[in-house]
């Protein structure tokens, strides 16, 4: 069944109707009436003032003429159009229409809106626009000329264009957060960057193919998913499961308040005394040690000071069996077997008979099956010829209470001997009788300072000291 337009009344036949070219002829005619109305412009004449002017004329049309008001002194031509833009039946036999009337005159523009068939009046026209306002929305709106898109005559246009550009690029700000990438979009204010799920929670960050976060979480990498509130993962399928989890490289952490690398986990938290710290590793003020800010610097602390006790106990002891020594040397001197003495403190002990050494005679290479050890002890050495006691490495005291002589190197490179004592029967002692025994650290001499050359003074002796008993 044909229809009707509903301004002009035009047929509109329906799709099952049969075409007739009658309508189609009446529907121009009456199209051609309207045009021809419209397109006349009526000379109506001198008017005065605006209001005149709005209430002269109500049907649609074109008009024209002389606008004057007198009380603002002024006067000029007008153009006015009058436009049907809505006809609706509001009681039957009565037709109103809408108009639009828009008065032009010199640099001023005046639209109103108003009703057909009602006693036209200025109260009757709303009034639309007028050039002082649309001079405000111009300079609001800008210079439609300087826009940077291709569109610069319309701002719908100009919108959609940028609305267009924007949704082909790789990156757009949604619901106060950012996603790129192709990742899903995210919830309030989270960051999403990669394909895949992004970030599922507030405030969340996603870096990655398939990365996935919960409120408040980071999650890095390819596959990572940071699960639990406030947590983080970072590294390829990386997971944090509980609230507060830190997990870095592959794995699940699904213990809450911890930090685990990899598989391993590192450190967890403790509440002990109220004060949050490192459970695996401790509360650093809880140290004894003066360094308190570093693990490594308070074990080096540590360590330094075990060396330096150790060093000083090893020297007190050195000290004590040093005097021990010499109480046995001077028993020697009396002629007494010192020997049970030595054993009974638990010395190994060896013994020399000899009163005159020969060249190698002690070292290592000759005596292979009897090599010197411990505290040597030669109750009737009476002469050290050169190089006899050399390469010598388990003898570490030697007792000679009658050595008269020493020559030169005579305990060449004896390098286990730490003490020996020279008793005052020694008239005889070469400076560099004891040249490459790097470990000795005590030569005790029973005798007044400067009887013998500075032995001290040998390069190869940089532990020695040499003391003299007597004054």
């Amino acid at each position: 069944m044909a229809t009707t337009t509903k301004v002009y009344g035009l047929k509109k036949p329906s799709l099952t109707d049969i075409y007739n070219i009658m309508d189609f002829n009446n529907n121009f005619d009456k199209i051609d009436d309207v045009l021809n109305t419209k397109t006349e412009i009526e000379d109506i004449g001198t008017l005065n003032g605006t209001e005149s002017v709005f209430n002269t004329q109500t049907s649609p049309g074109f008009y024209k003429g002389i606008w004057n008001n007198p009380s603002m002194k002024q006067k000029g031509d007008f153009t006015l159009f009058v436009f049907d833009v809505l006809s609706a039946n509001t009681a039957e036999d009565t037709k109103e229409t809408v108009v639009m009337q828009v008065l032009f005159h010199e640099n001023q523009v005046s639209v109103r809106l108003g009703v057909l068939g009602v006693p036209a009046n200025w109260g009757n026209f709303s009034p639309i626009a007028t050039m002082s306002n649309i001079s405000n929305i111009e300079q609001k709106i800008g210079n439609l000329s300087n826009l940077t898109t291709t569109a610069k005559t319309n701002i719908v246009t100009a919108i959609n264009e940028l609305i267009t550009s924007i949704s082909k690029k790789a990156d757009k700000v949604t619901n106060n957060g950012f996603i790129a990438g192709g990742a899903e979009a995210g919830k309030l204010g989270s960051i999403s960057i990669g394909s895949g799920i992004g970030s599922t929670g507030e405030y969340g960050i996603a870096i990655g193919a398939g990365a996935e976060g919960a409120n408040d979480s980071v999650a890095i990498g390819h596959g990572s998913i940071a699960s639990g509130i406030d947590s983080v993962a970072i590294g390829d399928v990386a997971e944090s499961l509980a609230q507060n989890a830190v997990q870095i490289c592959e794995g699940s952490n699904s213990e809450s308040e911890s930090l685990q690398f990899r598989k391993y986990k590192i450190v967890r938290y403790d509440t002990t005394d109220d004060e949050y710290y490192l459970k695996d590793v401790g509360r650093l003020s809880r140290l004894y040690t003066t360094n308190r800010s570093n693990i490594v610097e308070a074990i080096n602390e540590l360590d330094n000071e075990a060396e330096n006790n150790t060093t000083e106990l090893l020297s007190k002891i050195t000290e004590q069996n040093n005097s021990l020594i010499m109480l046995i040397q001077m028993l020697a001197n009396t002629g007494i077997n010192i020997v049970p003495l030595l054993e009974m403190l638990g010395n190994t002990i060896t013994v020399i008979s000899d009163t005159v050494t020969q060249i190698y005679q002690y070292s290592d290479n000759n005596n292979p099956d009897n090599k010197l050890k411990g505290i040597v002890y030669a109750p009737n050495l009476e002469t050290v010829e050169s190089r006899s006691i050399d390469d010598n490495s388990g003898m570490t005291t030697i007792i000679m209470p009658k050595v008269k002589t020493i020559k030169s190197q005579g305990f060449w490179a004896s390098y286990g001997l730490k003490t020996v004592f020279i008793p005052n029967a020694c008239t005889s002692l070469a400076t560099n009788a004891f040249s490459m025994c790097g470990n000795l650290t005590n030569i005790y001499i029973d005798n007044v300072e400067g009887t013998f050359g500075d032995i001290a003074a040998d390069s190869s002796l940089p532990n020695l000291k040499v003391t003299y008993l007597k004054k």
